[in-house]
C-alpha cells in the first residue's frame, strides 16, 4: 500500500476537510483530528470529535458517497449505463481498469483505516476517566471491519492493518481472503460487545437518529458477512437477533425507505456533510437531480450535459415484475425525442431530496438482514421459513408471494430480490453475483452490450504501481 508517511502527512489535509463541519459528527468545537496528539483522548468530547473525523471522510468522501462505491460498482457490472465522458468511468464501465486507475479507493481505505487504529491504541491507552470508552471503542472496531470488508470486496486479498505503526505496515503482504474475513468478524464480535442497544450520540446519550452504529448494526454487518463466508447457520442467528428487536427495526414504506426522521428501517448511515451543496454525484451518488426540471431531455441536449451521468441498464430495467412499486418509487423516467423517436431512461431515485443534505447514506437497512436470513435459511434446507422472509419483502414491493420452494428455485429468486432491492446500493451486486459464483456468466454476456472485455481475472481490481513501489511485499492483483 501507499506509503503510510504519505498517508499520515495527507490526513492534515483530510482533517481539514472533515473539520469544516458535518451534521451530528462535526459538531462538536475541537480539532476533528489530532490523533496522534496524546490530548485527543483526554475525555469524551475529544475521543469522540476523532472518531467524527473517520465518519465525515466516509459521507463526503470517494467512498461511500460521490462517484464511490455504489457507482462504481453499479457501472462495472449490469445496473447502469455510461453517460459520463470520464474517463475513468468509461474504464470502469467497459471492465478495463487499468492498474493505478482506482488508486483513490485504496488510497482512502487506508488512510482511514489508520486513524481508526491510532484511535482504537489512543482510547484504549488513555489513563483518563472515559465515560463512554466503549462506545468510542466499539465504533472504531465497527468502522475498522467495514473498511476491511469493502477493501476485500473490491480488491480481494488486502492486507489486514491492525496498528498504526507505519513501518510495520509497509511491509505487510496481501493477506489471504478468508483472513481478512476472520479479522472482520473479529472486530465485529469486539463491536457488539461494546456498543450500546440504542443508539447513542457524541454525548453518549440516547437519540432518535442512526448516524452512528449501534449493537444492531455490528450484528446486522455479521450476519452479511457470515452469509459472505457460508456460514448459514450463524448468519440467520445474527440476522434473527436483529429482526427480532421490533421496538428498533421495522421496514419502511418505500416512500420513506430513504428518510431520517422515524425511519426504522435503517440500521447504520453516514450523515452529509453540513457544508457540502447538492452538486452531481451526491444522493443517488452520479445524478443531479435538481438540474432536472422536467423529464423530456430538451432538444439539443445529450444526457450527460442534462446532469446524468448513469441510467439503469435495460436488464435490469427488464428485471423488474410487473407491478413491482420499487420501480415505480425508486426510478425515475426521462426521455428524449430525436426525429420523431423516443429513447426512454431511467435513473435512481431513492434519495429523493434534492435541495438540501438532509439524507443520510443508508450503509445497511432491515431489508437486507431479511434477505440474508432467507438466503441463509435457503442453503440449510428450511425453504418455508425462507419464503416467509423473501414474501415480507416481495410484500412490501407490492408483488405476490413467491412461488419458490425449493433451495434452488429459492436461491434464484433471492438473487432476482437483491438485484431489485439494492440497485445501485454500495456494490451489493457485484458482491452478490461474485460470492455466489455468476459473475462470470454475467458480465460476459453483459459486456457485449458494452463493448467491452470480460476475463474470470476481472473479478477484483488492480492496485497501483506506486503502492506496489512502496512496498516490495505487495503483489499486483492476478491477471493485472
Amino acid at each position: 500500500m501507499r506509503s503510510y508517511k504519505s498517508i499520515i502527512i495527507a490526513l492534515g489535509f483530510v482533517a481539514g476537510i472533515t473539520g469544516s463541519g458535518c451534521k451530528n459528527y462535526l459538531d462538536i468545537p475541537l480539532p476533528v483530528d489530532r490523533i496522534s496528539n496524546q490530548s485527543a483522548f483526554t475525555n469524551d468530547k475529544s475521543c469522540a470529535a476523532t472518531l467524527n473525523g473517520i465518519f465525515g471522510t466516509l459521507s463526503g468522501g470517494s467512498l461511500f458517497d460521490g462517484q464511490g462505491i455504489g457507482y462504481k460498482g453499479g457501472l462495472y457490472t449490469d445496473e447502469l449505463t455510461n453517460y459520463s465522458i470520464s474517463e475513468l468511468n468509461t474504464s470502469i464501465y467497459s471492465s478495463v481498469v487499468a492498474p493505478g486507475q482506482v488508486s483513490d479507493l485504496w488510497t482512502t481505505f487506508y488512510a482511514q483505516i489508520y486513524r481508526v487504529n491510532a484511535a482504537l491504541e489512543g482510547i484504549a491507552a488513555s489513563k483518563s476517566v472515559l465515560n463512554h470508552r466503549a462506545q468510542w471503542m466499539g465504533e472504531a472496531y465497527f468502522l475498522r471491519a467495514l473498511l476491511h470488508l469493502y477493501l476485500a470486496g473490491i480488491y480481494g486479498d488486502v492486507p489486514v492493518v491492525v496498528t498504526s505503526d507505519y513501518a510495520k505496515n509497509n511491509v505487510l503482504p496481501r493477506s489471504p481472503l478468508a483472513d481478512v474475513y476472520k479479522q472482520v468478524i473479529d472486530d465485529l464480535l469486539q463491536a457488539e460487545k461494546l456498543l450500546p442497544e440504542s443508539y447513542a450520540d457524541v454525548n453518549g446519550n440516547t437519540t432518535p437518529d442512526r448516524g452512528r452504529p449501534n449493537r444492531g448494526a455490528a450484528t446486522a454487518l455479521l450476519a452479511r458477512v457470515y452469509l459472505y463466508t457460508r456460514q448459514y447457520q450463524l448468519a440467520a442467528d445474527k440476522a434473527s437477533d436483529v429482526i427480532s428487536q421490533n421496538t428498533l427495526y421495522s421496514l419502511a414504506p418505500l416512500a420513506n425507505t430513504f428518510t431520517v426522521a422515524g425511519n426504522k428501517e435503517t440500521i447504520a448511515a453516514l450523515a452529509p456533510l453540513a457544508t457540502n451543496t447538492l452538486s452531481p454525484y451526491v444522493k443517488d451518488r452520479y445524478i443531479y437531480l435538481s438540474a432536472i426540471t422536467s423529464p423530456e431531455i430538451p432538444a439539443g441536449n445529450t444526457i450527460s450535459s442534462y446532469g446524468v451521468n448513469g441510467v439503469l441498464s435495460q436488464s435490469l430495467v427488464k428485471s423488474f415484475e410487473t407491478g413491482d412499486q420499487r420501480f415505480t418509487q425508486w426510478t425515475y423516467g426521462i426521455y428524449q425525442v430525436k426525429n420523431g423517436d423516443t429513447s426512454r431512461y431511467y435513473i435512481p431515485n431513492k434519495y429523493k431530496s434534492k435541495t438540501t443534505n438532509d439524507e443520510y447514506v443508508v450503509l445497511i437497512r432491515l431489508a437486507e438482514v431479511y434477505l440474508v436470513r432467507a438466503e441463509a435459511l435457503a442453503q440449510l434446507g428450511n425453504t418455508g421459513a425462507a419464503a416467509r422472509d423473501l414474501d415480507a419483502i416481495r410484500l412490501r414491493a407490492g408483488l405476490k408471494e413467491t412461488t419458490a420452494n425449493t433451495k434452488e428455485t429459492l436461491m434464484t429468486a433471492i438473487v432476482q430480490e437483491r438485484r431489485t432491492e439494492f440497485f445501485t446500493e454500495e456494490a451489493h451486486r457485484l458482491m452478490d453475483l461474485r460470492r455466489l459464483g455468476l459473475l462470470d456468466e454475467v458480465m460476459t454476456k453483459e459486456v457485449k452490450v458494452k463493448n467491452g472485455t470480460w476475463q474470470s481475472f476481472q473479478q477484483y481490481w488492480p492496485i497501483s504501481p506506486t503502492e506496489i513501489q512502496a512496498n516490495p511485499n505487495l503483489k499486483q492483483t492476478l491477471g493485472y
